[in-house]
C-alpha cells in the first residue's frame, strides 16, 4: 500500500481513485484482518502457544500444494527441499525436551 501511494504521488502511473478498488481495499485490510486477529486469538486460546505458531509455518506447504494443484505448477527439487526442511523446522520446533510437559 505504501508504495502505491508513492507511485500515485509521485505520477509515475496515472490513476484515478476507484470507489470499488477503495472498498476492497478496506474489506481485506479491516474486516479480513480483524477476522485472522479473532482467529489467531482463539487458536492460541483453545490449543496454546507453541503449537499456534508452528502450525502457521505449514502456510507455506498449502501454497506450495495450491499452486501445483490449482496452477499447474511444477514440483521441483528446489521446492521439494524446501517443504523437507520447512517440516524439519516445525519437527524440531515442537520437540518437547525430556521432563518437560507439552
Amino acid at each position: 500500500m505504501p508504495e502505491y501511494i508513492v507511485i500515485i504521488i509521485w505520477g509515475v502511473i496515472r490513476t484515478e481513485f476507484n470507489v470499488k478498488a477503495l472498498l476492497n481495499l478496506g474489506f481485506l485490510s479491516i474486516i479480513c484482518s480483524v477476522a485472522a486477529y479473532y482467529l489467531w486469538n482463539k487458536a492460541i486460546e483453545g490449543i496454546g502457544v507453541k503449537i499456534t505458531s508452528n502450525l502457521i509455518l505449514f502456510m507455506s506447504l498449502v501454497s506450495i500444494i495450491a499452486g501445483i494443484v490449482s496452477f499447474g505448477e511444477k514440483l521441483t527439487l528446489q521446492i521439494m527441499v524446501s517443504a523437507v526442511l520447512l517440516l524439519s523446522g516445525v519437527w524440531l520446533a515442537s520437540k518437547t525436551p525430556r521432563g518437560e510437559e507439552f
